[in-house]
């Protein structure tokens, strides 16, 4: 610990002031002072304008494992590391570092302003790769903060990011499941539009991209806090997501359909329904089989010959006890009305 110490040249002047020796249990009892002197020197090259020196200055400090520092100031330190390398764009240094935060500490309504933050940064980083999923589980982590239920209108924020994240979201199982789960918020009825729209995706029925899309544009500029690429962005992907959704509730409904009646349905020009469909048989969405020469699409999918057999022998089992049940009722009839 000892070489650490003296080997990091910047802060040489700082810890000076302690004496240290090169004594292994001295440099014991001054980790706690090392990392709080770490810190403002940090926040001195902050001020003047080094942001990557502060990084580098910080880096290096490990507080998870030192017991002479409580829970707050580890977690507030830990956070102040990760929100320096989000200032540097270094997104990847910073979701190693918000790993070491373990998250049920965030229980505790005391450090309610911690999780606040943890939960915010991990928003901005997600959004830096435009993870939606994991967007719409850090406001869902949020949303039972007493700052967040402290306001009406900050809940209702909340809330709504959790619909719009939630729905610009890929398909799968539990995508499927959070939004059932969500559209049961008792809150969410206070919010027309967005209940409307979490409906509109949970339902088995087709709706267009055109529906929906003055409300959510006219609600993220509201927002504020996105920029013109960001919101165009958002409504591209929303806009996939509907053509995904409505691919989906046509492959419920039908078996066959003709290709000029599928891109009917979806209000796109051939191509695009066309790609749009194939990526979803390539991420294993949707089964679906296209033959060009007759212009079909088929989406039920081929049943190997044991599933044939176990059809047909279902088949069979269900006829004959109907027509066991015929013959019984007819004898009974016989039987009331004394038919010969």
């Amino acid at each position: 610990m000892c070489v650490a110490l003296h080997s990091c040249l910047p802060l040489a002047s700082c810890l000076s002031i302690l004496h240290l020796s090169t004594d292994h249990h001295c440099c014991r009892y001054v980790e706690v002072e090392r990392a709080r002197l770490t810190r403002i020197l940090a926040r001195i090259q902050e001020s003047k304008g080094d942001v990557e020196a502060a990084r580098k200055t910080m880096q290096d400090t490990v507080v998870e494992t030192l017991g002479g520092m409580d829970k707050r100031e580890k977690t507030d330190f830990i956070l102040e590391q990760v929100r320096l390398c989000l200032e540097v764009g270094d997104f990847v240094r910073a979701n190693i570092v918000s790993k070491k935060i373990q998250t049920k500490i965030f229980k505790d309504p005391e450090l309610d302003d911690l999780k606040i933050r943890f939960y915010s940064m991990n928003v901005r980083f997600h959004l830096h790769s435009h993870n939606w999923l994991d967007v719409f589980r850090a406001y869902q982590a949020m949303w039972d903060s007493p700052s967040v239920q402290a306001t009406e209108a900050s809940a209702h924020r909340c809330l709504k990011l959790q619909v719009l994240y939630l729905v610009l979201s890929q398909y799968n199982n539990e995508q499927s499941n959070m939004m059932h789960i969500l559209a049961k918020e008792m809150m969410l009825p206070k919010l027309p539009m967005y209940d409307s729209l979490l409906k509109l995706f949970i339902t088995k029925e087709i709706f267009h991209f055109a529906d929906v899309q003055p409300g959510i544009a006219a609600e993220l500029a509201a927002f504020g806090d996105f920029s013109d690429e960001e919101q165009a962005l958002m409504l591209k992907t929303l806009h996939e997501r509907i053509t995904q959704h409505n691919i989906l509730v046509i492959g419920a409904y039908y078996a066959r359909i003709r290709l000029d009646r599928l891109t009917d349905l979806l209000s796109l020009p051939m191509d695009d329904a066309e790609k749009h469909l194939c990526e979803m048989v390539c991420d294993k969405s949707i089964y679906a089989r296209i033959d060009r020469p007759r212009g079909i699409v088929r989406f039920a999918a081929p049943k190997s010959p044991n599933e044939l057999l176990n059809d047909w022998s279902g088949d069979i089992s269900t006829l004959l006890n109907t027509l066991e049940s015929t013959c019984h009722l007819i004898h009974k009839e016989n039987m009331i009305h004394k038919i010969v």
